[in-house]
């Protein structure tokens, strides 16, 4: 049902580190005019690491 291959998985952890680092820059002063697409970022980072920790948990229970 959750299947993703490994190294998928690790790729959409980086894309979400990367997001939310992206994410947090855009929260800086001299970025104020960007801070809804800093709270997208932020959103779109929690979305991919609850999915992969979710994928990683269905796995190892399955495994279990």
């Amino acid at each position: 049902m959750f299947s993703i291959a490994p190294s998928s998985c690790y790729l959409l952890n980086i894309l979400a580190g990367f997001a939310f680092l992206s994410g947090s820059s855009l929260f800086l002063p001299q970025f104020a005019d960007y801070a809804v697409t800093g709270v997208c970022l932020f959103m779109l980072g929690s979305a991919l690491w609850i999915y992969t920790s979710t994928v990683d948990f269905l796995k190892h229970k399955k495994s279990a």
